[in-house]
């Protein structure tokens, strides 16, 4: 069975050369990061808080590849099917920028340690809800992360993962029902 959802397959090509772009300093009409305006009070909390770029940076990326280890499980379980074959493509998206932000600040790019170590999934159900877990989870790190780093390119990547996220999410969800 293909369930065939052309608009997240077109929106994770869309929003994965806008992340590529962004994270080798491009830039890319699709996807605009905006800059907040000054704040010196914020600025101050972020530094308070601030972990090192390297540690944020990983943490984001090791979290890609559980995503990415998810859903290559489900396809691996119920075949090349929607809404996997674009959230998988987007995902490795989002893991090619991690690598260009990660070569940008001369960061060794970590072996892949969740790669076919994932349980696969019993059905296309259970594996959907698999998909909105990695998402949600993948989701909760970034934003929790985003508080730690004022790194403009891990921000950037970050931003263009919850876009593509929300845009990916809904047809997890509905598979999921």
């Amino acid at each position: 069975m293909r369930i065939r959802l052309a608009g997240p397959a077109l929106l994770a090509g869309v929003l994965g050369a806008a992340l590529v772009s962004a994270a080798c300093g491009g830039s890319s009409t699709s996807a605009t990061a905006t800059t907040p305006p000054s704040n010196p009070q914020v600025s101050q909390q972020a530094a308070a808080t601030a972990r090192p770029v390297k540690d944020v940076i990983l943490e984001s990326v090791n979290e890609a590849y559980r995503s990415r280890a998810t859903y290559q499980a489900a396809i691996t379980k119920v075949g090349q099917v929607e809404p996997f074959v674009s959230t998988l493509a987007a995902e490795n998206t989002v893991i090619d920028a991690w690598k260009a932000v990660l070569d940008k600040n001369t960061i060794p790019v970590p072996v892949d340690i969740f790669n076919g170590r994932v349980t696969a999934p019993t059905d296309l159900k259970t594996a959907c809800q698999a998909g909105v877990a990695a998402v949600n989870e993948e989701t909760a790190t970034n934003a929790r992360l985003a508080k730690d780093t004022s790194n403009a390119d891990a921000l950037k990547v970050m931003s263009d993962q919850q876009k593509a996220a929300q845009a990916l999410l809904a047809p997890l969800q509905k598979c999921a029902q």
